[in-house]
């Protein structure tokens, strides 16, 4: 499946051996067809974004005797909404649900399907990747299927002078935008809920892979990119992440009043410049906590100062209230380099924003204790922050641990 301003159509092949209903039998092999919602465009786009299937898509068509599924293969009908698959019957009798892509569907319980929500995507020119728009489909034969999205598109356009290794999207909220969920028929469009035994901050993003080489920007002409998300998702706004492929990255917050997802439409975001800032490495570090000098894109001399660790370090953390303001002191060590780190921050941090911190270095941390710098909040992913002090170099990850 893959969207474009025009579909090649490939002409559908004669059906064969079939009825009025376009339902061919040949032994156990069935041939369906499978109709494409299009996106609500007309307020994002100038010109038309048409959805078409691609040679190489399938479907899982399920019913209660068939709980696990069927493959369907697309036979014809590439570059165009509408196609015909192929594959093997099933028994019993209807309602029958479909899914795409194939791979998606897990299982078919109580008239719900089960699917896996990727937490990457691969790039594609001009459109969002195959195989992650997932789509669902209900009837009562074994015939024609109406497919409709089941989450929304955000497209994001860069300008240049570099190539784009990679763009991660965490939401600012609580929302999930990757895991197992299950999408229910009950109304007149799907609707997705979340699996309830699942948690963690790598279920709060999305990852956008484009691969080794990357894609080279263009310095006046603006290159789209374009991810499936589920709908309702980024209500409370969004951190964009860009990744070049030297290894340098930059860090765009935006608010949650114009960023969030309708289901079978396409949120366009206003073009940006990309503009290298940082050091990946801080940015993409999996330390629960710690210190980071060279973190500045310019810099070249990225190191660790001080990090916690379960087997040798210790982290700390108290409320301190100061009036209407309360505040929070953390306190970072390691036992085993014998530094500490203290940093004295507001209590709430929001990313996008600016903070006050103070710093106070408790031994060879290489970090340089100051009086209330101004920092910037870059990013929040579940409960730890990455602060970043573009006066000094440094970086902070912090642990936002509740009482």
């Amino acid at each position: 499946m893959f969207m474009g301003a025009a579909c090649t159509v490939e002409e559908l092949a004669p059906e064969q051996n079939g009825d009025e209903s376009g339902l061919v039998h040949n032994g156990k092999t069935v041939t369906i067809s499978a109709k494409l919602e299009q996106p609500d465009t007309k307020t994002a786009f100038g010109e038309s974004n048409t959805v078409c299937w691609s040679a190489d898509d399938q479907i899982r068509i399920f019913n209660a005797s068939t709980p696990e599924g069927e493959v369907f293969t697309l036979v014809s009908g590439s570059g165009s909404t509408s196609a015909v698959f192929s594959g093997d019957a099933l028994s019993g009798d209807g309602p029958f649900y479909a899914v795409y892509p194939a791979s998606a569907g897990v299982s078919l319980t109580d008239g719900s399907v089960s699917v896996t929500v990727p937490s990457t995507q691969t790039y594609a020119a001009g459109s969002f990747g195959n195989g992650f728009n997932i789509s669902v489909s209900k009837a009562d034969k074994l015939e024609d299927f109406s497919f409709k999205n089941v989450g929304g598109v955000i497209c994001f356009s860069l300008k240049g002078q570099t190539n784009v290794k990679s763009i991660n999207l965490y939401t600012k909220g609580e929302e999930l935008l990757n895991g197992s969920a299950s999408i229910s028929f009950s109304g007149e469009t799907p609707s997705m809920s979340w699996a309830t035994v699942q948690s963690g901050d790598a279920l709060q993003m999305v990852s956008l892979d484009c691969g080794r080489t990357g894609v080279e920007l263009d310095a006046t002409d603006e290159t789209p990119f374009y991810m499936v998300l589920p709908a309702g998702a980024l209500s409370a706004g969004f951190t964009i992440e860009v990744i070049d492929t030297e290894g340098k990255a930059m860090v765009k917050n935006v608010a949650g009043n114009s960023a969030q997802i309708v289901r079978s439409s396409i949120r366009p975001m206003p073009a940006f410049t990309y503009a290298a800032a940082y050091e990946a490495s801080f940015l993409l570090s999996t330390a629960p906590a710690g210190a980071f000098s060279g973190i500045l894109a310019e810099s070249g001399s990225f190191t660790v100062g001080c990090t916690y660790s379960e087997e040798s370090g210790q982290y700390a953390y108290k409320n301190v209230a100061t009036g209407d303001s309360p505040s929070r002191y953390v306190r970072i060590q390691d036992w085993s380099a014998g530094f500490a780190l203290g940093l004295t921050a507001p209590y709430t941090l929001s990313a996008g924003t600016k903070a006050s911190v103070k710093v106070e270095s408790l031994g060879a941390t290489g970090v340089s204790s100051s009086d209330a710098t101004e920092m910037k909040v870059l990013k929040k992913v579940g409960n730890r922050v990455w602060l970043a002090d573009t006066t000094n170099g440094y970086g902070f990850i912090m642990m936002m641990v509740e009482d």
